[in-house]
Formats: C-alpha cells, structure tokens, sequence
C-alpha cells in the first residue's frame, strides 16, 4: 500500500501543502514536519518560495483560467478592465499575482489595498449593506456567472459532522 492509498495520509499532506503554499507567499522558505504520516514513517520538508514557484509555472495557466472565462461570458476584453481585484488565499504567492498582471496590458491596476483572504468577506458584508439600504424589487433567481471558489470541501456540524458540498464547486 502507497500513502497515496490512504486518505489519512493524504489529508495530512494536503493540509501541510496548503498551509506550506500560504507560508511561502510571505517567506523565502518553510519547512514543515508530520508525525506519523503514513504506517508510523515521519515526514520532513523545507520548501523555498522559489522552487515553489517553479512548482507551479506550469499549472499558472490553468490557475488563471477562470479570469479568462468570466471575461469571455461577460463579453470583455483585458483591454477593457482597469482595475483588478485579488480574491483567495493563493493569489498572495508573488509568482502567481505577477502571472496575473501579465494577462492584462500596461496601466490596469491591480489592487492589493485588501487582503485576498479577506476580498470576498469584505464584498459581501458591502453588498448586505447595500442591500440592506436599498432592498432589491425583485428577488435575485439566477445567477449570471457560476466559478469555482472553493478548494475543499464546506462542512457544518451539529452534533454530528454533515458534509454540505460534496465536490469543490
């Protein structure tokens, strides 16, 4: 059997390659140890933030192509945006923000005033409040543009731990 096999041991991996991702996106190296993780074989990694980097040029394209996506289904071209806003954990890591400048031409203005964690709360506590204000006429039905936001699954618990999205949406 292969830790690859086992979900134990790959949710401890998961979990200490995200919070290792998070790390690197304001160190120049992290290192990190896990007891145990598969038939009792510890696991120890240092990681700099640039052979990170060179982990992830390949996947950049893949990574940014919801961008793209929201711009085509909104009839948009880059040279159409003036500002941007990151959104996500993972759009701290440097070589990633600087991909992402790159999809659009000179001038267009990144904005990183806010934390990417904190966008999407930010944004919604804003648009409650507008709401709030000023009550919509009509209750919003359909939604314009669905993206997947999520990188693992959302859990609630009530006594019992209830699994709410089943897949990353």
């Amino acid at each position: 059997m292969e830790p690859e096999d086992s979900r134990k041991a790959m949710a401890k991996l998961g979990l200490a390659a995200e919070s290792m991702f998070q790390a690197l996106s304001t160190l120049t190296s992290c290192s990190k140890f896990i007891e145990s993780v598969y038939e009792g074989v510890d696991f120890s990694v240092t990681l700099s933030r640039a052979r990170l980097e060179a982990l992830i040029s390949p996947l950049l394209p893949q990574m940014t192509q919801p961008i793209l996506e929201a711009l085509n289904l909104a009839g948009l071209e880059t040279c159409l945006i003036h500002k941007v806003v990151l959104c996500g954990a993972p759009l701290k890591t440097p070589r990633l923000v600087s991909y992402v400048r790159g999809l659009f031409p000179e001038g267009v203005e990144v904005l990183q005033t806010l934390s990417p964690d904190e966008v999407l709360a930010t944004g919604a506590a804003r648009q409650a409040s507008y709401f709030i204000n000023y009550p919509l006429a009509a209750p919003i039905t359909d939604p314009t543009l669905s993206l997947p936001v999520l990188s693992s699954p959302l859990y609630i618990q009530v006594n019992i731990l209830y699994t709410i999205v089943l897949k990353h949406c």
